[in-house]
């Protein structure tokens, strides 16, 4: 305690009496030090620095120890999450190749939708494949000690969590979907294992964690381009924003500054972001995927109108279908939607460009004469000369 003491009553000398405005001088340095150096070896001398200090080592040799012995736990954990993700993904693959391999006639003379809802369906068939067969390698290989098996995709998740969870609780294993679409399959035995294996939290790097500063994000958005979103729908975007990724990143989008709307009109939600700029009623759902729902029937509903409309200009389409809906289409969102519908095989027609053009008399006597030689063109000449006088004859015979 002395030496702290005395060091404390040093450090005071030296500012008050070596240090101006621009600082310490050079011997006030010096002797600062040589101070600083001679309290370190004084602390030292003291015993119970030293049994203090011999603690603070040991336990950070221990605290060493246990993180490089959870780093290796991870890295086996991970591996093991790795080799079922790359053992679903091969079984997959070759099932939905299976199932394309077995369309037959019947496949090719379909329309796009027909067509796209056949490749929808083999894709769940594979994924529910797969899903049975990791989830037959997890009881395999682990038994009854606690087993972490990942799948993924929406329509593998619900097989799989049907599959395991019809057993009950008899033989000790559950699963459940986390919000990134992985399926977690949880066998018996070790409790610790089932608290690690939790669900992903979904986490932002730019947004803040208050819900009600997300909510001022939103509404700054909402009212600098006109979305009319309510404050309930305001409020429902916000909180799903912490459950789900998709909404999470269109919380993000309307964070970032633009120079215009338009800027924000791109991207693989585009047609979400159409819907929301050309509807000033809309309908917002938490769950993205019904939300995708709504979008594809609202543009539905849009284009069947504008398919009965056809033949006249696209400015004047647009005209009436926002009259009718009382929607804020524009040439660009209405071929965002457009274009979003094609790719979902929903086919529908776009006006046809017709050029304006001039035929007239003059225009067919110069292609005429164009194909005729110099004598014919000639011989036209004096006949048109001759019209002409006999003309002009008669006409004086008759004064």
């Amino acid at each position: 305690m002395s030496s702290v003491i005395v060091f404390i009553i040093i450090a005071l000398l030296i500012k008050k009496g070596l240090s101006d405005s621009h600082g310490f001088s050079d011997i006030g340095k010096i002797l600062g030090t040589v101070a600083a150096i001679a309290f370190v070896v004084s602390l030292f001398a003291n015993p119970l620095i030293l049994v203090l200090l011999g603690v603070g080592v040991i336990a950070g040799v221990i605290a060493l120890v246990n993180k490089l012995s959870g780093t290796q736990h991870s890295e086996i954990s991970r591996a093991h999450t790795e080799e079922f993700q790359q053992m679903y993904q091969e079984v997959y693959e070759m099932e939905l190749k299976k199932f394309k391999s077995q369309h037959g006639a019947d496949y090719e003379r379909a329309n796009m939708t027909e067509k796209r809802a056949r490749d929808l369906e083999d894709e769940r068939k594979a994924r529910e494949s797969a899903a049975r067969f990791v989830n037959e390698q997890v009881r395999k290989k682990y038994g009854d000690a606690a087993a972490n098996a990942v799948a993924t995709g929406t329509a593998a998740a619900d097989s799989l969590i049907n599959q395991v969870n019809q057993n009950g609780p008899s033989n000790g294993y559950s699963a459940r979907v986390t919000n990134d679409g992985k399926v977690y399959v949880q066998t018996p035995g070790n409790s610790s294992a089932k608290k690690k294996n939790t669900a992903n939290i979904i986490k932002s790097k730019i947004l803040p964690k208050a819900q009600g500063r997300r909510s001022k994000i939103v509404n700054k958005f909402n009212e600098q381009y006109n979305l009319y979103l309510t404050d309930e729908q305001v409020g429902r975007i916000v909180a799903a924003s912490y459950m789900s990724n998709a909404w999470k990143q269109e919380v993000e989008a309307m964070y970032t500054k633009y120079d215009s709307v338009y800027q924000w009109l791109v991207g693989d939600t585009a047609y979400l972001r159409a819907y929301l700029r050309a509807f000033p009623v809309q309908e917002v759902s938490s769950d993205f995927d019904q939300q995708i729902k709504i979008v594809t029937d609202s543009f539905e509903e849009i284009f069947e109108y504008s398919d009965s409309i056809a033949g006249i200009s696209l400015e004047r389409r647009i005209e009436m279908i926002n009259s009718k809906f009382l929607t804020n289409f524009d040439d660009i969102t209405y071929m965002i939607a457009y274009r979003y519908l094609e790719s979902l095989g929903f086919h529908h027609e776009l006006e046809k460009t017709q050029l304006n053009r001039i035929d007239g008399t003059f225009d067919d006597l110069v292609a005429k004469y164009d194909k005729m030689s110099t004598e014919e063109v000639d011989e036209a000449l004096s006949q048109v000369a001759g019209v002409s006088a006999g003309s002009a004859g008669s006409g004086g015979g008759e004064k």
